[in-house]
């Protein structure tokens, strides 16, 4: 026998037999020590072997001789009885993830839209998925799965039954850091979530209830299948996962049974992005089986410039554009302009714009030739707001900028008097590279030419673009890249979201540094807070540019919004992490 608590919550696992002394056993210590009355109204009472209530409960209480659909309990959310009990739990909780879908379409602002569906109602899943075995909540995900994708296709105005939307499914519910939209496929997710939550209960139940916990071990490790359908279920996840590991690039080792319930724990996640289960085994499980399905089954398929692509807006912050919230008018995005960077990373057809570029080429319908070609003025122009809000970053930091600063007017050694070269900014009064004048670059390129030709490597080798504008940019300026008056740093991104090294090293020092002006305690969060902020700010404006020049969305009125840094306070508040991790009731 054993009791088990969560807050004002009692499960007691006991036999029939000894049923009514158990519960009388419980109920009267807490009403002694604790001054609680036992609310009845709220007794349920199951067996899996069915039959009569025990003596000492009443039908009321007793579930183990209703009709399958009603035959369980729940435990904190999770359903535990006969499968039809699971299933139809299941479907409660689908009809409840219904109602919100059926409103977003109806919402008048399409980002206010997106960032309900993907922090919301694609994670909705998350909590059925680590407490039921796969095989039983394969409907539910199915079903889930396909109502969030028909939402997807409702905010943008495609048909899901077009052949170019449906090749898109696969693509979408890629996380952002591997190329796509991050509304994750809940089958897919399934089996790693399980294999997780075992692997995150068994040093609880090792601490609490050891002889659970070594029975469980025993039974997950042994070569032969578990005498539990749940222990079996984790199982065969862990073979799952086991067979889709990349041997020659494994980005993680699962560990033993044994091992996790002696308190092996994963290191802490740096490439989780805002939705992802950050907590636990659940990144490390999720990212091997997304990045065999990435490798597996969605890049293969694909024509060299679109392969290309998809890696272009692969990568650490990638996809920050999309998770901004829009409380400012520097996150805000237009609904054309969103809808616009949402078909891009889907790989579909934009809304109609010009039909021919400045240079005279019959433009292709995802926006290529524009986001590449240089004879169409429009490089240029969505430049202007990237170095602004750069300009911006660096003043929000603590710096003194400069913008367009002659190399003849920085003194710097070996350059002429006469030469016409210039940077976008020059960063003063920073603590960081022993407080050397920051010289910087801001670059935005495409892997993929104006004609639709992949660069070399590009369809095959994430950041080739970003690898061949830093070299440009080397040769360009070399006075700067080997002077010791000053830092230079090229602040390269691509066209689909990726950025390069030296951009995220930047931002997390600046955060970093900026932080110190806060008390001790505040200097973690206030580090996150300004990365998080600026993180933001940059890749809006990246984005929202593009967007409006491959559509003719008022490019000519381009531009970075002016303001100043919030409060400390105000910021802690306005960009406080994550998405709310609670089951839906």
């Amino acid at each position: 026998d054993f009791v088990v608590a969560y807050l004002d919550d009692l499960y007691v696992r006991t036999t029939r037999e000894r049923a009514e002394e158990a519960y009388t056993a419980v109920t009267t210590a807490v009403q002694e020590h604790a001054g609680v009355r036992t609310n009845t109204g709220k007794l349920r009472v199951w067996s899996r072997a069915g039959g009569p209530p025990p003596p000492g409960f009443t039908a009321e209480h007793w579930t183990a001789d209703k009709p399958d659909a009603e035959n369980g309990v729940r435990i904190l959310g999770t359903p535990l009885g006969t499968p039809a009990y699971a299933a139809a739990h299941a479907e409660e909780r689908l009809a409840e993830e219904k109602r919100l879908l059926a409103e977003l379409p109806e919402l008048p602002d399409l980002q206010c839209a997106w960032l309900l569906l993907f922090f919301s109602a694609a994670a909705r899943a998350n909590h059925l998925l680590r407490v039921v075995p796969p095989e039983e909540i394969a409907n539910y995900a199915k079903l889930h799965d396909d109502e969030v994708w028909a939402t997807l296709c409702s905010l943008l105005h495609v048909d899901p039954k077009d052949p170019e939307v449906e090749d898109a499914r696969d693509l979408g519910t890629l996380p952002m850091r591997l190329g796509g939209l991050g509304l994750r496929d809940a089958r897919r997710t399934s089996p790693a979530a399980y294999w997780a939550a075992i692997a995150d209960a068994l040093p609880v139940l090792q601490d609490k209830l050891k002889p659970l916990a070594e029975y469980a071990v025993a039974q997950l490790d042994s070569p032969q299948p578990a005498h539990s359908a749940g222990l079996r279920a984790a199982q065969e996840a862990a073979a799952l996962l086991d067979a889709e590991r990349d041997i020659s690039r494994p980005t993680w080792s699962r560990p033993s049974w044994s091992a996790v319930a002696a308190g092996e724990r994963p290191p802490e996640p740096t490439e989780a992005e805002p939705g992802e289960w950050k907590h636990g085994w659940q990144y490390y499980a999720s990212s091997a089986r997304e990045t065999y399905h990435q490798k597996h089954r969605v890049l293969p398929p694909r024509f060299r410039n679109a392969r290309a692509l998809i890696l272009s807006q692969s990568g650490p912050k990638s996809g920050r554009a999309l998770t901004a919230l829009p409380t400012s008018e520097e996150t805000q995005l237009k609904p054309l302009r969103l809808n616009v960077i949402l078909r891009r990373r889907l790989r579909l057809r934009l809304p109609f714009g010009q039909r021919f570029c400045r240079c005279g080429a019959e433009l292709d319908p995802y926006g290529d030739h524009l986001a590449a070609c240089p004879r169409s003025g429009l490089l240029r122009r969505r430049a202007m707001p990237q170095e602004r809000t750069w300009r911006r970053i660096f003043t929000e930091a603590g710096a003194v900028v400069q913008k367009n600063q002659k190399l003849a007017d920085m003194k710097i050694a070996g350059v002429s008097p006469m030469d016409d070269r210039q940077v976008e900014i020059m960063a003063t009064g920073l603590p960081l590279y022993q407080g050397l004048p920051l010289v910087c670059d801001a670059s935005l390129v495409s892997p993929v030419k104006a004609n639709g030709i992949p660069r070399p490597r590009a369809a095959h080798e994430p950041g080739i673009a970003i690898a061949n504008i830093e070299d440009v940019k080397a040769t360009t300026y070399p006075e700067l890249v080997s002077s010791t008056q000053c830092k230079f740093l090229v602040l390269a991104g691509e066209v689909g979201g990726r950025w390069s090294a030296t951009t995220c090293r930047l931002l997390r020092d600046l955060a970093a540094a900026k932080s110190q002006n806060a008390a001790p305690r505040l200097r973690k969060s206030a580090a996150f807070a300004w990365e998080n902020r600026w993180w933001s700010m940059i890749s809006v404006a990246t984005q929202n540019a593009l967007a409006a020049t491959l559509v003719d969305d008022a490019p000519h009125m381009l531009h970075a919004w002016e303001g100043t840094a919030p409060p400390l306070g105000i910021l802690l508040h306005g960009e406080a992490p994550a998405e709310s991790r609670l089951p839906l009731r």
